[in-house]
C-alpha cells in the first residue's frame, strides 16, 4: 500500500508495500517530489562546469567565447570555473551585471580570479629617493633583498612609476614609505596621471608622515582594466628629506570584480 504526505500529497512506500511494487512506488514518490519543487519555484540543481586549462585559448576552446548577453549569462549560470596552473589561480566567468536580472554579474563580463594566487603587483626600490617635488610620482625598480612581485604583468622598467591595472574590479592598494626628513609629507595615489582630488583622497586613505615615520596606507579602490596608478607627494611643494629603500613598497592586489 502507498502512503501520502499530509500537505503536498506526495506518495511514498509504507510498511505494507510489497517488494515487487517498490520500484513503481519509488518512481511515484520521485515524481511527486519533483512536482512539489516545481510548484514552489525552486530551481533545479545542476553539475558545475569545471575544467583545467594552461592558457586562455585552451580555456576558450572548452567553454567557448560568448559574444551575446544571453550566451554570457548561460555560461555564468553553468558555474563555469577554470583551474589555471599557468597563472596559479582559479577563475570564474561573470556575465554583465544587472540589478534585476543578474545581480551576481560584473561591470565588465569575462573571466576573473576567485581563488589561489590572485593578480598582485608589489613594487620595491633599491635607490634612496629624495622627497619629491610636489606631484612627482615615486620611481620603483626592485630591491635584491626584496624583489618586485608581479603575477600579472603589471609593471615594466620603461614606466617605472606605474602599476598598470589588468582587469576591472576592486583592488586593494597599499603603500609603506619610511622617511628621514624633518617635515611632514602627504602622499596620495594618482590614477591615470590625474592629480589627486578630494574624492580620490577620500577613497584611498593615504595620509601624512613626519620625520622618521612611516606613512602606511591601504584601502580598496575601484579601477578599470587599462588604468594605471602612481604614488605621488601632494604636499609640501618641496621638502628636505629622503625615503629609505628598506621596507618601502607600493602594491595593488585584485580583490573581486566590480
Amino acid at each position: 500500500m502507498t502512503g501520502k504526505t499530509p500537505r503536498f500529497n506526495i506518495p511514498y512506500p509504507d510498511g505494507t508495500t510489497k517488494a515487487y511494487k517498490l520500484g513503481d512506488e519509488l518512481a511515484a514518490m520521485a515524481g511527486g517530489m519533483e512536482a512539489a519543487l516545481l510548484a514552489a519555484g525552486i530551481p533545479a540543481v545542476t553539475n558545475q562546469d569545471r575544467a583545467v586549462a594552461n592558457s586562455d585559448a585552451a580555456r576558450n576552446a572548452h567553454f567557448g567565447n560568448p559574444s551575446t548577453e544571453p550566451d554570457r549569462l548561460a555560461l555564468q549560470m553553468r558555474g563555469a570555473e577554470c583551474v589555471r596552473p599557468d597563472r596559479g589561480w582559479t577563475e570564474r566567468y561573470f556575465a554583465t551585471f544587472n540589478a534585476q536580472t543578474n545581480p551576481g554579474g560584473a561591470t565588465t563580463p569575462g573571466w576573473y580570479p576567485v581563488e589561489g594566487r590572485k593578480p598582485l603587483c608589489r613594487l620595491t626600490t633599491s635607490i634612496a629617493q629624495g622627497w619629491a617635488t610636489q606631484l612627482t610620482p615615486f620611481t620603483w625598480g626592485g630591491n635584491p633583498a626584496d624583489p618586485i612581485i608581479d603575477t600579472d604583468g603589471m609593471w615594466n622598467a620603461l614606466q617605472p612609476t606605474r602599476i598598470n591595472i589588468t582587469r576591472t574590479g576592486v583592488w586593494r592598494v597599499t603603500h609603506r614609505l619610511i622617511s628621514t626628513g624633518t617635515a611632514s609629507v602627504n602622499v596620495m595615489v594618482r590614477v591615470n596621471g590625474v592629480n589627486p582630488s578630494a574624492s580620490i583622497a577620500g577613497s584611498s586613505g593615504f595620509g601624512t608622515a613626519g620625520a622618521g615615520t612611516s606613512p602606511n596606507g591601504s584601502a580598496p579602490m575601484s579601477l578599470k582594466a587599462g588604468d594605471y596608478i602612481e604614488l605621488v607627494q601632494i604636499s609640501p611643494a618641496a621638502a628636505a628629506g629622503t625615503w629609505n629603500t628598506a621596507g618601502c613598497y607600493f602594491s595593488a592586489e585584485f580583490i573581486h570584480p566590480a
